[in-house]
């Protein structure tokens, strides 16, 4: 299946960096434990979007290096000690063989052709270590049961998820050359304010793709966010939503 990854332009950038929360140290913690390290030496984080998952790897390691197919959302990454960054395919990835010693993927691998992207990542990755994929499914609203009513009924319906391939927890494409771990899951709990909700919401593909289809702008969508969800946050500053942490495991066996 062909999929087109929506994060491509400026404007998305700009979105994700400002809705996004910052759940990487969760996972890069739960990453290295399975590994039995506390520091490691060269890593790639390929799909690194605006470098959140790349920044938190880059205390564990001597060198990080973030790639993503979008030249607006490397951009827009910020600058860290020990971590580089560059505009590359998760296909076709511009490095020699057994460079890396860890290969990290945040909620990215759905957007890939994944038997191309496992054929590349067994080629850089040294004999005997493992690439992560890691996501962070957004499963509902912990104290307001009527907001994942709202989500199912109406948000989603005006803004469809669209096309993609499996996510860690889904089947994925054959990797032959890896063995599968057995993979974790872990509850992780945020609390938005209404302001902070909305920029989650708007951070997300099925929205961002709705403006880049020129079927919605942005300050219609946010309008209309804020419009639907004033009634959840009258009376309080903030509320707790659960996101789900999710880490698959693969070792490279030659």
């Amino acid at each position: 299946m062909m999929v087109q990854n929506p994060f491509d332009t400026a404007a998305a950038a700009k979105r994700y960096q400002r809705g996004r929360p910052f759940h990487h140290p969760q996972a890069t913690g739960r990453i290295l434990s399975v590994l039995g390290k506390t520091h490691v030496g060269r890593v790639l984080d390929v799909a690194c979007g605006t470098g959140l998952s790349t920044i938190a790897l880059a205390d564990h390691a001597q060198l990080v290096v973030g790639v993503d197919a979008s030249e607006a959302m490397v951009a827009a990454a910020p600058a860290r000690p020990h971590v580089l960054y560059g505009v590359a395919e998760a296909e076709t990835l511009p490095f020699n063989e057994r460079t890396f010693e860890l290969v990290t993927v945040a909620s990215g691998v759905h957007w890939f052709r994944q038997g191309d992207f496992f054929d590349e990542v067994a080629r850089v990755l040294q004999r005997g270590e493992c690439l992560f994929l890691y996501d962070h499914p957004f499963k509902g609203c912990i104290d307001e049961p009527a907001i994942d009513e709202w989500l199912e009924e109406r948000f989603e319906k005006r803004y469809p998820t669209p096309s993609h391939g499996p996510r860690p927890d889904e089947p994925l494409a054959e990797a032959p050359r890896f063995h599968h771990l057995a993979p974790f899951v872990y509850d992780d709990e945020i609390r938005f304010t209404q302001d902070e909700f909305i920029s989650y919401l708007l951070s997300n593909s099925n929205t961002i793709e709705a403006e880049s289809l020129d079927r919605e702008t942005l300050e219609e969508s946010e309008t209309w966010l804020r419009t639907e969800t004033d009634q959840w946050f009258e009376s309080t500053d903030s509320r707790s939503f659960l996101f789900c942490g999710i880490v698959r495991s693969l070792r490279l066996m030659d």
